[in-house]
């Protein structure tokens, strides 16, 4: 089961308890269907339990019976379609559109109260919404058929939540949301507070573990970056004993040598430590960068 699926069987199980949230559900689903229109009305979900939920909220809140069409009769989806001119007069006038109307814009005079502007966005989201995965990214969106209705809900949601961002795409246009906090407040709203939790899971999840591995990158980084100094103090120390003597150093450069040839896995604070007279990490870095540049120097000089 998809995330968005999951999203959409948890919004399926919502008590409609008021006839107000009943007639915003209903609308909403409306609104996102295929075809909304005073010749035909076309209702289109890939999921039964949404097809007879719109069947059911028709039915109570227009008198309309109704029934979804079968898969393997309409391609893989459930169809609800009227097409009958009562039949959709009546759905019209039930939301306050003649079916003349120029462009198709969101009737807020079926919004009683604030319950049923959330009620509207989850028949909308149940009719034309989809969530990807969070584990992939972090995305919600209506794709919407018409540009001024698609306008109206990018203003409706913007007045109860933050205002989402409106794009095209071939099959019309979309509002979506892209940060997980957005999103967790829409599920949240919807009544979707079940998806909304397991969002905030994944989130966290997602966020522990990019903290270790930001941590295991930056510790793989300094270990590199001390066998690479080690190694450098290593083949300095080898340069003076094959070109020169490690008698030609100062007794403290020498001891730091000594040391260091003989404890090539030591830290430099370790190395510290053994020292005749305790020194610190920084201490012991300095007298090596020194024997380092020695070497250099005599190298150049046999050369």
């Amino acid at each position: 089961m998809s995330f968005s699926h999951r999203v959409k069987k948890e919004l399926c199980g919502v008590a409609y308890d008021q006839p107000c949230c009943a007639k915003a559900e209903c609308y909403g689903m409306l609104l996102g269907s295929r075809t909304f229109h005073k010749k035909e009305i076309v209702f289109k979900s890939e999921h039964e339990e949404i097809a007879r939920r719109f069947c059911g909220l028709l039915k109570e809140v227009c008198g309309i019976t109704c029934r979804p069409l079968a898969p393997a009769r309409t391609g893989g989806f459930y169809i609800v379609r009227l097409n009958q001119s009562f039949d959709c007069l009546t759905v019209l006038t039930a939301f306050g559109y003649t079916g003349d109307e120029p462009f198709l814009r969101v009737n807020r005079g079926n919004f009683e109260d604030d319950c049923c502007v959330a009620a509207f966005l989850r028949g909308l989201f149940l009719s034309c919404g989809s969530m990807t995965d969070p584990n992939k990214e972090y995305h919600f969106e209506f794709s919407v058929g018409k540009f001024h209705l698609a306008q109206d809900v990018v203003t409706l949601i913007g007045e109860y939540l933050t205002r989402p961002k409106l794009t095209t795409r071939k099959s019309g246009y979309v509002v979506y949301l892209k940060e997980s906090e957005q999103i967790e407040d829409m599920l949240t709203y919807m009544q979707a507070g079940g998806s909304s939790m397991a969002l905030m899971e994944v989130k966290i999840v997602k966020e522990l573990r990019n903290k270790v591995n930001r941590a295991t990158n930056c510790e793989t980084a300094n270990l590199t970056k001390s066998l690479e100094a080690g190694r450098r103090h290593l083949q300095a120390i080898a340069t003076l004993e094959q070109l020169a003597s490690l008698d030609a150093l100062s007794p403290e450069l020498k001891e730091v040598a000594q040391l260091r040839r003989d404890n090539p896995e030591a830290s430099l604070s370790e190395l510290g430590q053994m020292l005749s007279e305790p020194l610190s990490r920084s201490g012991v870095n300095h007298r090596l960068t020194k024997i380092v540049e020695i070497a250099a120097k005599v190298k150049a000089e046999k050369q």
